[in-house]
């Protein structure tokens, strides 16, 4: 376990937090209409602990295309990250492969990468906070309806804010 400590001296697992995110785009992933999918290029893949996942029509897009696990235990040693990041080349689209500092084998990772073409990148934000309770009254929350119960507005908001085409809403409906 790799704890490390914030400015305000809160411990946490950097690792724990990396298998969050792998969690999460893969549930956005496994989410996506069939339809969608397909007619997009959007496919997911593991190869042991590394989860790759690429949107062929979105060849550009480092967060649509991920390459995320690269400094679990075997992931470099076994292959498991080559593997990946060939099969991410051969759907033609560019990676983005996060790498969180301070875990062991995350210098090693970071070589890896640069020995295969890989340029460092700026690193992707995580927020953590301490698990006390907020020390704030929680405002009053009203709901609006804004759209018929079949209609995604969140994925369109989504997909706006993140720059994405109109059919990049399916990810986050």
């Amino acid at each position: 376990m790799a704890l490390r400590t914030t400015d305000g001296g809160f411990e946490f697992d950097s690792s724990e937090l990396d298998r969050v995110e792998r969690r999460f785009w893969g549930e956005i992933w496994e989410s996506t209409p069939a339809d969608a999918a397909r007619e997009h290029g959007v496919e997911l893949r593991r190869f042991g602990p590394v989860q790759a996942s690429v949107v062929t029509d979105l060849p550009g897009v480092g967060m649509m295309n991920l390459v995320l696990g690269a400094t679990e235990p075997g992931a470099l040693e076994e292959g498991h990250l080559a593997a990946a990041c060939e099969w991410v080349r051969s759907r033609g689209v560019d990676s983005y492969v996060p790498v969180s500092p301070g875990l062991p084998g995350s210098e090693a990772v970071e070589d890896w990468l640069r020995e295969n073409g890989f340029s460092p990148a700026y690193a992707w934000m995580k927020f953590v906070r301490d698990p006390h309770p907020p020390r704030f009254r929680a405002p009053d929350v009203e709901v609006v309806e804004l759209a018929a119960a079949d209609e995604e507005p969140f994925g369109m908001i989504a997909a706006t804010g993140f720059g994405l085409p109109a059919w990049g809403a399916a990810f986050f409906a």
